[in-house]
């Protein structure tokens, strides 16, 4: 892993957390992604599912993506895009920042641990007392998350709430996510595995708390390889390229991270985000413009949100029919849908 001509190595260290660790990734990540995905699709159809690029906003642009990201020319795979099952402007209440937040006034507080846990168990107070079900929050980094999750312990007789948070160390531990399915009016606090593969449908999660925007970090080494291949290139559009790697990579994760609050077409409840950059940053307001969803600055129009899902809401999205990904019946070619 210290062959630097064959890899790519960093150390990387927490003192906090008391976590150390040696880093390292293939530099042709790229070339062994490709052969691997050729030979598995060499006699037998090979189908990625990826519900981050159902027919929302940005698939005009999903076959250039997509031939980037797995490292394939747009002849080597097909692509069959859907639409959307959910409607996210009918199931999701979102809340943004007003003007006169403290966080919207002062942006740099999100890099202050302190200063952004505070006003971020502020917000959480608040939800609590508007929502009976389960809440999740999920952090970008550990620091924030062990903050919150101690200021939301000492106030968790106020709130009247068991407060449960990701353990030093561990992923998605079952026995946390299970007292959290079973309790359905507490609080979890997680980050990173929380993102994507953890699904709790119905009230036992129906507020999200998104404390920042998951932009990637320079220890993620998918990012950093990607980094990498496109200063090879020696282009002048090289800074413009490895931005916009930066925004898809952190509107995937956000999207995935979305998508834990909204797992059927049954599922409704509140999205709440505490980085300014939502209503700062074209791009993001653009993204959410995109995927239909409205943030509101404050919840005065929450409780008519779900008086209409208990009257009865329909959502028109259908399934697609699992048959027609072999409808073809090629070989040769990756399937992505």
């Amino acid at each position: 892993m210290l062959l630097t001509k064959v890899y790519k190595s960093w150390y990387e260290f927490d003192v906090t957390h008391d976590t150390y660790e040696i880093c390292y990734a293939p530099k042709n990540f790229g070339e062994n992604l490709n052969l691997f995905l050729k030979r598995l699709s060499s006699n037998n159809p090979l189908i990625l599912l990826s519900g981050t690029f159902s027919a929302n906003a940005g698939t005009r642009t999903a076959p250039k993506i997509l031939a980037k990201n797995w490292y394939l020319t747009n002849q080597e795979f097909i692509l069959n895009k859907y639409s959307s099952i959910f409607e996210w402007d009918k199931q999701i209440y979102g809340i943004g920042m007003d003007k006169f937040n403290p966080i919207k006034r002062n942006s740099h507080i999100i890099n202050d641990a302190n200063r952004h846990a505070f006003h971020i168990v502020y917000e959480i107070d608040v939800l609590a007392e508007r929502i009976a079900g389960g809440i999740l929050i999920l952090t970008t980094s550990l620091e924030l998350k062990d903050n919150i999750g101690k200021r939301l312990r000492n106030v968790s007789d106020k709130i009247g709430r068991t407060v449960l948070v990701q353990k030093k160390g561990e992923s998605q531990n079952p026995i946390t996510v299970d007292k959290f399915k079973k309790d359905k009016k507490s609080i979890l606090v997680g980050s990173g595995s929380y993102y994507t593969g953890f699904s709790v449908p119905g009230t036992a999660l129906q507020g999200l708390v998104i404390t920042k925007l998951p932009f990637p970090v320079i220890s993620n080494p998918l990012y950093t390889i990607k980094m990498d291949e496109l200063n090879a290139e020696d282009s002048e559009g090289n800074a413009k390229q490895i931005e916009e790697l930066k925004y898809f990579m952190m509107f995937i994760k956000l999207e995935q991270g979305i998508g834990r609050l909204i797992r059927t077409t049954e599922d409704y409840g509140t999205l709440v985000i505490t980085d300014p950059r939502i209503s700062t940053d074209p791009r993001i307001v653009d993204w959410f413009q995109g995927h239909n969803i409205l943030l509101h600055t404050n919840y005065d129009e929450m409780k008519t949100f779900y008086m209409n899902w208990l009257n009865g809401v329909d959502i028109e999205g259908e399934e697609y029919v699992r048959e027609e990904l072999f409808k073809d019946g090629m070989k040769g070619k990756v399937w992505h849908t």
